[in-house]
């Protein structure tokens, strides 16, 4: 029966998730945001010709091969992309919306099988679901062609693959290789759209380590168990370990983490080797190229020092210059954020905006939060940190309850952390999408939290308590859904919704 209602729970989120992404997605007909540039990747790529972006390709990939099949009339720019809401030409926009739509859509699927990974019960795993339906930042940019959908899915695909992964008892077994060779490849997948998929690769390794570095206690451990090594005889004591930490190199381990490792080698090398192979003619920022890397492209007029096929000496070349622009990839933004300012849903992202001058009306899209998510997140955040802190600062052993809660709500909020972290370091021109990777780990430990706090309640006050949150979500949702599908609406009706002065657009009190 459980598994059942998990199906038609799986089912509803799906659909609806298929139906906020992909409806209405011709309008506007005019660039979102950034989609001026995401836009003409597929053409350049269509042309074959050279152009250099500062993240990996498999995204920037995965559309041209949508633009080709559907033979998408791109002949060149359409537009100005130094111009703010351009009208396209024609229908073409769509189609590759569409197809970021789709794994936009596929997100709250996901984030329920996570949740089921998880072990979590009912009504929880829907909840998980529910909450990355209702998320309105999810929705507004998965309806928009930014690659950030796609790098999404593969984050949450990496997450589910590897807890299925670490779920399987036999080592070595059909299915535990299966399932080491697909978290790779969604790992892989993930760092090859945009490193900020190393963030996942990331968290999924330090687990794996921490697996291997268990397993090494414990054969540590049963060598000097079975091994009478006398005190003061450290050539026998030094033995022993290396014998110890020999035979753990073979453990599932390490040889599921090398597997682990080197298909994601392999996926990320082969988007390269990939776009190498599609791009043959001199194009944009080819001069900024060393000459040995130019004369692999045909027509460049330059001596081929190389093979035209060898692509291991230009893959490291820029993945050198890659690392070397985002490094420096700072710039003024109207919209541009510190990462304090996401946790607390400081202000939104401006992609789109309309006026009627006569009757002041007006239409934005405006990548938005859903504030009762970000702030429940915040405050799940803080208090699993706070009891996490308790237990680490605790005399008393754990109990089993405890010892649950710290390997499942610990590591999710360990990667909604270790996703967030490294931008209070970096000095790049940073917006509130990149909060997204830790958002949707945050949302996983809020319907863990649930689960844990819940967890000896009837059913009945586990379904009560898991209503009265969804209707909180559900209808903060709708109330600020206007600004995923860009409605217009009148002054007074846009001046409900600014809650925080911050979360005006920029422009907003001097625009009309």
């Amino acid at each position: 029966m459980d598994h059942h209602l998990f199906l038609v729970g799986l089912l509803l989120v799906t659909v609806a998730s298929f139906i906020t992404r992909l409806y209405r997605l011709r309008y506007p007909p005019e660039v979102l945001f950034d989609e001026p540039y995401f836009t003409v990747f597929p053409v350049l790529y269509t042309q074959r010709k050279h152009f250099f972006d500062i993240h990996p390709p498999l995204a920037k990939l995965l559309l041209a091969a949508v633009a080709h099949y559907i033979q998408i009339p791109l002949e060149g720019k359409i537009w100005d992309p130094h111009k703010f809401s351009t009208k396209y030409i024609d229908d073409s926009y769509y189609y590759l919306r569409f197809f970021q739509g789709i794994w936009g859509a596929l997100l709250a699927p996901i984030a329920m099988l996570t949740a089921r990974s998880l072990g979590l019960s009912r009504p929880w795993p829907f909840f998980a679901g529910l909450l990355v339906l209702f998320e309105l930042s999810f929705q507004t940019i998965s309806r928009a062609v930014l690659t950030d959908s796609t790098l999404y899915f593969f984050i949450a695909l990496s997450l589910l693959c590897a807890l299925r992964f670490w779920s399987v008892t036999r080592a070595f077994s059909v299915r535990w290789w299966t399932w080491a060779f697909l978290t790779g490849f969604a790992l892989g997948c993930a760092l090859s759209s945009k490193w900020t998929g190393a963030g996942i690769v990331g968290i999924v390794g330090i687990r794996q380590f921490s697996d291997y570095l268990q397993t090494l206690r414990t054969s540590i451990k049963r060598k000097f168990a079975t091994n009478d090594v006398a005190h003061g005889r450290y050539g026998e004591y030094f033995g022993v370990t290396i014998s110890a930490v020999a035979s753990s190199l073979i453990s599932p381990a390490m040889i599921g983490g090398l597997v682990i490792l080197f298909t994601i080698f392999v996926v990320y090398y082969t988007s390269f080797y990939v776009h190498f192979m599609v791009i043959r003619y001199p194009g944009l920022d080819d001069q900024f190229m060393s000459e040995a890397y130019r004369a692999t492209l045909e027509g460049s007029n330059l001596p081929s020092t190389v093979e035209p096929q060898s692509t291991f000496w230009s893959f490291i070349e820029l993945n050198s210059m890659m690392h070397n622009i985002n490094s420096r990839s700072y710039f003024e933004h109207d919209y541009s954020s510190p990462w304090y300012e996401w946790p607390i849903h400081y202000r939104g992202l401006g992609y789109w905006r309309t006026y009627f001058f006569e009757d002041k009306r007006r239409g934005y899209v405006y990548l938005f939060g859903n504030p009762a998510i970000y702030w429940g997140v915040l405050v799940i955040i803080i208090g699993t940190g706070g009891y996490l802190l308790r237990l680490a600062y605790s005399e008393d052993s754990l109990r089993v309850a405890q010892k649950n809660f710290v390997r499942t709500c610990g590591y999710l909020w360990f990667g909604y952390v270790a996703n967030l972290l490294p931008y209070t370091f970096i000095s790049r021109t940073c917006f509130m999408y990149h909060y997204h990777p830790s958002l949707y780990f945050g949302i996983l430990l809020c319907a863990a939290v649930g689960e844990h706090m819940t967890r000896r309640w009837r059913f009945r006050s586990r379904v009560a308590i898991f209503c009265i949150l969804t209707a909180v979500v559900g209808w903060c949702y709708w109330f600020y859904l206007p600004f995923s599908f860009g409605n217009i609406m009148t002054e007074d009706d846009l001046l409900k919704r600014f809650w925080l002065p911050s979360w005006k657009p920029v422009g907003f009190d001097t625009d009309v």
